[in-house]
């Protein structure tokens, strides 16, 4: 019976050393330390999500005013082109 008990205890201390080495087993501290690590990750990842849907926001609302403003530009093209037409030509004096 001791040697079965002494056996057990072996075991153990053998599996125990085993899992640290191959890392299936760490500390607390160090899974904190990674999971704070993961966290500022995962904040950083949406602050920065959050930075391109504000750029496509600014990005959306600046084509929409080019686009405004090109077709103001093309009306007054339009209308200047047919004031210049309808212009006497020297010909026509």
């Amino acid at each position: 019976m001791a040697g079965t008990a002494w056996l057990t205890v072996l075991g153990l201390v053998v599996g125990t050393i085993r899992a640290i080495v191959s890392g299936a087993l760490v500390p607390r501290s160090q899974v904190d330390a990674m999971n704070r690590v993961q966290e500022a990750r995962l904040k950083e990842s949406l602050d920065r999500e959050q930075d391109w849907k504000a750029t496509a926001g600014a990005l959306n609302a600046t084509v929409a005013e080019y686009a405004d403003q090109f077709g103001q530009l093309l009306a007054t093209t339009r209308t200047t082109e047919a004031l210049i037409r309808a212009l006497p030509t020297g010909r026509n004096r």
